[in-house]
């Protein structure tokens, strides 16, 4: 039990460590990680995922557009329903 009554499930608390230790530690690479910048790299990446974004944005829009007024046959139901099922599974 931790000084809060709560369980401890941290691993390194159990090997001795004091909470205090274990705290500090985290505290320092939260530091190192938030002082770290973007480099080149993570910049493509993140315009290369923002411009898939736009992109399956504007195809949903032309789906939902150019589809309209059309039926959907029961068939067409079920196998939406089907592959609903099977992506939850």
């Amino acid at each position: 039990m931790s000084k809060t009554g709560l369980p401890n499930f941290w691993p390194a608390c159990s090997t001795g460590w004091s909470d205090e230790t274990h705290r500090s530690k985290d505290h320092a690479s939260t530091e190192t990680a938030m002082s770290a910048r973007m480099g080149v790299g993570s910049w493509i990446i993140l315009i290369v995922l923002l411009s898939l974004l736009v992109a399956t944005v504007g195809v949903i829009y032309l789906g939902w557009t150019l589809g309209n007024g059309t039926d959907v046959p029961t068939s067409g139901y079920a196998a939406m329903v089907f592959g609903v099922i099977i992506s939850l599974v």
